[in-house]
C-alpha cells in the first residue's frame, strides 16, 4: 500500500503478525526490538521493549503491562513513519492502526 494511505484510528488487527524480534542493548539496558511490517498500512515500523517491562497484557499489571515474559502475542499502535494523509496534530508515527505481534520463539535468543 502507499504510505499516502489517510490515518485510520479505527482498524484493529488481531490476528498475531511475525516481526523479527532481535535483543540489543541501549543506554547499557537490555531492550528488545520487534521489526516488520504493519498489516494495515504495509509500512515498515519497529517497537522496542525493554527488559522485564513487558507491555500490554491481557488483564495485565501497573498501566497495561505485562507482570511476566511468555507467549501472548504484544499489542501496539502502528509506528511507522511514512507519511499517511489526516494524521492527528500531536501524532508523529503511525497509520492508526492496532496490531498484534507474536511474541518472541526459543530461536529469537530472546527469552520467553
Amino acid at each position: 500500500m502507499s504510505p499516502l494511505d489517510p490515518y485510520n484510528a479505527e482498524p484493529h488487527h488481531t490476528t498475531p503478525v511475525t516481526f523479527q524480534w532481535t535483543r540489543k542493548e541501549s543506554g547499557g539496558k537490555e531492550v528488545y526490538e520487534a521489526t516488520g511490517a504493519c498489516p494495515v498500512c504495509g509500512c515498515t515500523m519497529t517497537r522496542r521493549y525493554s527488559a522485564g517491562q513487558y507491555a500490554q497484557a491481557k488483564g495485565g499489571g501497573l498501566f497495561h503491562r505485562r507482570k511476566d515474559p511468555g507467549p501472548q502475542p504484544f499489542s501496539t499502535l502502528c509506528l511507522c513513519t511514512s507519511l499517511h494523509t489526516g494524521r492527528p496534530d500531536g501524532v508523529e508515527v503511525g497509520c492508526g492502526a492496532r496490531i498484534t505481534i507474536a511474541s518472541w520463539t526459543a530461536t529469537d535468543g530472546a527469552p520467553r
